[in-house]
């Protein structure tokens, strides 16, 4: 089954090279998702977003998305608005996550939204993934529960998921990443 998984953001230049962040977020999911063979043999993983590029220029380079995740952030937040609708217009029977911190149920007024996982994502993505395997359609909302441990965390930069970005991208600079903990004690009023 073909997977999407985007994690839109600007782009900045340094020395006339494009920058970027690696896709740290969708890529923890993806890791996480490669320790449980049942998905493995299930899913590919078609492409990995990090770029805002024209929405009919990424539609058009789909090809029979089964699921597309979306992780969603102030920054992107339209774009993944927009991006979504082109999707389910194109393929309407595409499930398509959303996720992130600017996720919440208020995601459900949205018609092309089918399944909105709130909190830590990698457990419930798991059970979308295997949910949308046995072609059923993905409950509404998936309330993660806090992982108190993060080394059942592959990293997606140890785990090689970002070296074919890299190779792809060879002009690009690109920023990390490290995640040393989990949790905001600030609930959004400091970054917003």
């Amino acid at each position: 089954m073909n997977l999407y998984l985007y994690q839109p953001q600007y782009t900045f230049s340094y020395n006339n090279h494009k920058v970027f962040w690696f896709p740290y977020s969708i890529g923890c999911l993806w890791a996480f998702a490669q320790q449980y063979e049942d998905v493995k043999k299930t899913w590919v993983l078609k492409e990995l977003g990090f770029q805002r590029e024209d929405i009919a220029t990424v539609v058009n380079r789909m090809v029979d998305p089964d699921l597309v995740g979306l992780s969603v952030y102030i920054w992107n937040r339209n774009y993944c608005i927009a991006l979504g609708q082109a999707i389910k217009k194109r393929w309407p029977n595409c499930i398509i996550k959303v996720g992130g911190p600017m996720v919440n149920g208020g995601w459900s007024k949205y018609s092309w939204v089918d399944t909105i996982i709130l909190g830590e994502g990698e457990r419930a993505f798991i059970e979308v993934l295997r949910t949308v395997a046995k072609k059923q359609t993905p409950d509404l909302f998936y309330k993660a529960e806090r992982m108190h441990s993060l080394s059942s965390v592959p990293s997606p930069y140890t785990s090689g998921l970002f070296d074919n970005l890299v190779n792809a991208n060879p002009d690009y600079y690109w920023n990390v990443t490290i995640e040393t903990n989990r949790g905001c004690p600030y609930q959004c009023t400091f970054c917003d």
